[in-house]
């Protein structure tokens, strides 16, 4: 299944070639931003869909609680990892993911009540780890970026 209408390679020889041409480059990156944010929503409404039709019938069949932070943790820790082999700064992970996970899970967690570790703030990274933490061992959290230990 093919859901993207762009090969980013195509994409960024597009942009150079009208960039050599002479064209404004900030015209051109606009353009190319534009239209990686379009896939980008396509992706999202994708994660959307099978969260809806998938996930949520799942848990409810099951009576699973909505949110799992255990798995939120593993997966921002993969995609923190999978960040390091790209050239977007893993810092970015969790400022993208935290909301993005937030924003899937939606209204519904509102009323069930809270029960993540304590939010931490790593000051190397200069980022609220929003309770996603890793132990190293019992009570020794660490920012799962830079692994500085959290207070």
């Amino acid at each position: 299944m093919n859901i993207f209408n762009v090969r980013f390679e195509d994409l960024l020889a597009w942009a150079w070639g009208r960039i050599n041409q002479g064209e404004n480059p900030l015209v051109i990156a606009r353009s190319c931003i534009d239209r990686i944010d379009r896939e980008i929503i396509k992706l999202l409404s994708l994660r959307y869909e099978i969260i809806n039709k998938i996930v949520v019938a799942h848990k409810k069949e099951n009576g699973l609680p909505f949110r799992d932070r255990a798995r939120e943790g593993d997966l921002l820790k993969k995609l923190i990892e999978f960040a390091e082999t790209t050239e977007l700064p893993p810092v970015m992970v969790l400022q993208i993911y935290r909301p993005l996970i937030d924003a899937f899970v939606g209204s519904e967690i509102q009323s069930e009540p809270d029960l993540s570790p304590i939010a931490r703030h790593c000051h190397r990274c200069n980022v609220n780890t929003c309770g996603i933490v890793i132990l190293e061992e019992p009570n020794h959290r660490v920012c799962p970026i830079c692994k500085d230990p959290l207070f």
